[in-house]
């Protein structure tokens, strides 16, 4: 019994000093510094060619390239089988990736909701409306506006660091994108 309680106290000191250690560490709000891993392996350290070895990308005809406002946005085509996505997109702010996303294309509303469960298991439930960050999100790379009118469903996550996630349905095609707002938002408004 003696054993039991001092092995007992000695857990409990060491929850506390553990806990108190952890609290005093600074907590960083850069997406980059948590070790944030997207479904594909990368993180938010990944530069262009780390893209291009992800995803298996020999030449520039591999991938559709679009540069506004400081950003560039890489689109990569799949040949999807029937649960594949269609496709991925990769944004870069000054040589840092700020944005992923990945395009399921045209999916039935039961396979969206697959996809927004799947989110909410992996993150936890959404936070809050999210179609006016979406929104921003698009007009930060865009040089078009991209309206919120068309958004037939959306929900968004918090992940570590700051890490943004947005699900969206848009004229029944189904896009998860991961967001690093600091370097999105980076270059301002699109021109």
């Amino acid at each position: 019994m003696r054993i039991r309680t001092l092995c007992c106290a000695l857990l409990v000191l060491l929850l506390a000093i553990s806990g108190a250690a952890a609290t005093d560490m600074p907590q960083s709000s850069d997406p980059a510094d948590t070790g944030f891993m997207f479904p594909n392996g990368l993180t938010w350290d990944a530069v262009v060619e780390d893209m291009c070895l992800i995803e298996g990308i020999a030449n520039e005809q591999d991938y559709l390239l679009q540069e506004t406002n400081g950003n560039a946005e890489y689109w990569i085509p799949y040949m999807p089988d029937a649960n594949d996505p269609a496709g991925m997109y990769y944004i870069f702010h000054a040589d840092q990736l700020a944005c992923m996303g990945i395009d399921y294309g045209l999916y039935a509303e039961a396979e969206a909701q697959m996809i927004a469960d799947e989110l909410t298991a992996e993150y936890g439930d959404p936070v809050g409306p999210v179609d006016e960050q979406i929104v921003a999100m698009f007009n930060a790379y865009k040089a078009e506006a991209f309206p919120a009118d068309i958004l037939y469903t959306s929900a968004g996550w918090s992940a570590a660091g700051g890490t943004a996630i947005y699900f969206m349905n848009v004229y029944n095609e189904s896009y998860v994108f991961y967001v690093n707002p600091d370097r999105l938002f980076a270059a301002g408004p699109a021109e």
